[in-house]
C-alpha cells in the first residue's frame, strides 16, 4: 500500500472485522480516526 499511496500515515488491521468495519469495531474505529486527527498539522 505505500508504493501506491506516497503519503500514508499508517495501516490497521482489526481482526475478526468484516465490511462494515465502523458498526462491528465502533470503538477501535473511532480511536483510530482521531488519533488521526490529532496527527493532523493546525
Amino acid at each position: 500500500m505505500p508504493e501506491a499511496v506516497p503519503s500514508l500515515r499508517m495501516t490497521l488491521m482489526l481482526e475478526g472485522a468484516g465490511h462494515w468495519i465502523q458498526q462491528e469495531r465502533v470503538a477501535a474505529v473511532n480511536a483510530a480516526l482521531l488519533d488521526f486527527l490529532r496527527g493532523l498539522p493546525d
